[in-house]
């Protein structure tokens, strides 16, 4: 069981940098429940995660668990309406772990960077990679948080991108 402070920043990009050799996590996760806080299941190739968030802004209160595959089933129908499938490439760059979620289904075209840090401080003194270049922050946009997008997909997001840009969502 794990729970912690959730400090995360997030970026939409107009294209993946190169992943070669990198292998994906499909991942496919839906949300029985979302408001002041959410509750969600999520299928991570074989291993399965109950998660429950809450609060918003800079830090969110987070806890985890696996969760036998048995229960997730049992949760997944409740989800109806409120899905999304990624595929998450996951690695280092330098001290740095990062994840890139490429979208599928309903969400096509959206290619989201995220990285979690130990305090508003670190989080402050980040800065994205060369290639990540015209990448438009979407931390403090809660149209971007997942739970979000599940629920109501890319309606409306192309106005949120600021224009001139190279980030879009088709």
């Amino acid at each position: 069981m794990k729970s912690k402070k959730e400090i995360e920043r997030k970026w939409v990009l107009a294209a993946p940098p190169s992943l070669d050799g990198k292998e994906p996590d499909e991942i496919r996760q839906g949300y029985v429940f979302t408001g002041n806080g959410e509750m969600r299941v999520r299928r991570a190739g074989a291993r399965c995660f109950l998660t429950v968030k809450r609060n918003a802004g800079d830090a969110r209160d987070e806890w985890e668990n696996e969760i036998p595959e048995w229960v997730f089933d049992s949760i997944w129908p409740s989800t109806k309406g409120r899905r999304l499938r990624k595929r998450r490439y996951t690695w280092r760059e330098g001290r740095r772990k990062l994840e890139l979620d490429i979208y599928e289904g309903k969400l096509e075209g959206l290619i989201v960077l995220e990285s979690e840090f130990r305090s508003k401080k670190s989080s402050e003194k980040f800065t994205l990679p060369d290639w990540a270049a015209g990448a438009i922050e979407v931390s403090d946009d809660p149209h971007f948080r997942n739970e979000v997008l599940a629920e109501h997909g890319l309606k409306g997001l192309r106005r949120r991108l600021k224009p001139g840009t190279s980030a879009h969502v088709e």
